[in-house]
């Protein structure tokens, strides 16, 4: 659906187009942790194993952590997409209509932002030598919590 206003067309994006952004969103993090992996073993030298066994004891428990910041995470990212949508409804820019959608969409992208930060440092703590198991449930608990930011406010009755 598009709409003309002040010379501008605004596209507002499909529901099937929606859902693939988030689909992707969703398994960004997941997938950017498997491709650091890979060039980890490929590209670098293997005293760089020694330095991350050297620093497992110390990052682990900070990557333990990450999933309790992801799940606190959530509940802001819930938090700002309401307010996001709001600001972002008001403007007066093409229809009613066009208006909701668009704001839907845009603070559902910047909303399910937020608990993927804690997961990206995990991500990193894994890199640097952090037990798996630690960052790997950071990274599970920020895709879920991605789909919370998603799903909830999608269930709700969206002024």
């Amino acid at each position: 659906m598009t709409s003309m206003t002040r010379g501008t067309t605004t596209q507002t994006p499909k529901r099937r187009t929606v859902l693939a952004i988030m689909a992707f969103v969703a398994a960004s993090t997941p997938l950017a942790m498997g491709v650091e992996a890979v060039i980890r073993r490929l590209l670098l030298p293997p005293v760089f194993d020694d330095v991350r066994e050297w620093l497992r004891p110390s990052l682990t428990p900070v990557a333990w952590a990450m999933g309790l910041v992801a799940l606190a995470a959530t509940g802001l990212g819930c938090a700002l997409r309401r307010r996001f949508y709001d600001r972002f409804a008001a403007r007066p820019e093409g229809s009613l209509e066009d208006r909701r959608a668009r704001a839907q969409f845009e603070s559902l992208m910047i909303a399910a932002s937020v608990p993927q930060i804690p997961a990206l440092l995990a991500t990193i703590l894994a890199m640097l030598g952090a037990d798996l198991t630690a960052s790997w449930a950071a990274v599970g608990v920020a895709t879920c919590g991605v789909l919370v930011v998603w799903i909830l406010p999608m269930r709700a009755a969206v002024p």
